[in-house]
């Protein structure tokens, strides 16, 4: 669920990105600025509560005394996304498209890809025990 609700965030950020209010020439960047600040002021608000449950997930199905070596292997591999993803960010802001906005917007773009794969994956956790569950019948991950 939470997954579903990230992608909102890269998905209106590139389509703002692709309008014409990015397309304003001169000294007036206001309309760049309030949608970045809104795009990823709600994404990090999204984000900070996948990243609880995550963290919440990570304890809850580690086997006694393996949490620290779970722990450690989870922030490995947030710290090995981060890597991928800003790697991958600044090489397609970079080439992709003939202006900034284009680059910008095929940041977003592929940002919304991770979060879908992200979110498919999620489909595939085999929860016996109803960990993905944040109570009744509300699913916290799908």
């Amino acid at each position: 669920l939470w997954n579903a609700v990230l992608a909102v965030c890269p998905i209106f950020m590139g389509a703002m990105a692709l309008t014409s209010m990015y397309d304003e020439q001169g000294d007036s960047n206001t309309g760049k600025v309030v949608t970045l600040m809104i795009g990823v002021f709600s994404f990090a608000i999204i984000f900070a509560v996948n990243s609880a449950v995550h963290s919440y997930l990570v304890v809850k199905y580690a086997e006694g005394n393996k949490v620290a070596i779970n722990v450690g292997f989870y922030y490995m591999a947030n710290a090995f996304g981060r890597l991928t993803g800003t790697i991958i960010s600044g090489a397609l802001y970079s080439y992709v498209g003939s202006n900034v906005n284009d680059g910008l917007a095929a940041c977003f773009l592929a940002s919304l890809v991770f979060v879908v794969i992200s979110t498919v994956v999620t489909f595939w956790i085999n929860d016996d025990e109803g960990g993905l569950r944040c109570g009744g019948n509300l699913g916290c991950l799908g």
